[in-house]
């Protein structure tokens, strides 16, 4: 048994918020939400498990 090929976040699946601003820079805080995670496995572990029942 593999394991199931997971891709990594996009861009655009990435909200950044800026934090804290002084005179050395800025801080930003990256988020990512349910929904992208929910995308990612749904491309990944579903595809794999039926891979995996394909070919048993």
């Amino acid at each position: 048994m593999g394991y199931a090929e997971i891709r990594t976040l996009r861009a655009d699946e990435i909200e950044c918020r800026v934090s804290m601003v002084n005179e050395k820079g800025l801080g930003l805080l990256l988020y990512k939400d349910a929904r992208a995670d929910q995308k990612i496995l749904d491309e990944g572990v579903n595809n794999f498990v039926s891979m995996e029942f394909e070919f048993s």
